[in-house]
């Protein structure tokens, strides 16, 4: 599928600029320290990248996921850290709107705007297949335990 709306090419132009004047020079400082430098995060938070694939009802700009993945792909070409951290914030949203209840995500969505959404899992079956892991749920008197573990981050 091509990129032909005007507001999905906006889109990508921004990000073009975005990444040359803001990213792409602390490329290597980023990669050199393993963290974003100060001020950073809060440029991404303020430039509403965070919002790009969130839903309008919750705040976002509602991009599809075809122009998102284009935009995702320049922004990777001047600094790949970046890039990565938003597909992540992007998947972690879009596990929300498929698998939450209303009530969750109308806890947690309008948030997605300010804050990186990630999820962690772990299972020594899985390693980093998360098709490998395998569930059972064992009953207690007190709860119920299970043998996985899946962590919502919201920081």
């Amino acid at each position: 599928m091509s990129i032909t709306s005007d507001q999905d090419k906006m889109l990508i132009q921004m990000i073009k600029e975005f990444t040359a004047n803001e990213l792409a020079p602390q490329d290597m400082t980023i990669d050199q320290s393993g963290d974003y430098p100060e001020g950073l995060f809060q440029t991404v938070v303020n430039t509403g990248l965070l919002g790009i694939t969130l839903p309008r009802a919750y705040g976002g700009a509602g991009f599809d996921y075809t122009v998102t993945a284009e935009s995702l792909e320049k922004m990777a070409t001047g600094n790949a850290s970046m890039a990565v951290t938003l597909e992540g914030h992007f998947k972690t949203i879009e596990q929300f709107i498929k698998y939450g209840n209303q009530s969750l995500n109308d806890e947690y969505l309008p948030s997605a705007t300010k804050r990186i959404f990630a999820f962690s899992m772990t299972e020594p079956s899985g390693g980093s297949n998360p098709k490998g892991i395998a569930t059972r749920l064992i009953r207690t008197p007190l709860r119920p335990l299970f043998s996985f573990a899946i962590k919502l981050v919201v920081k």
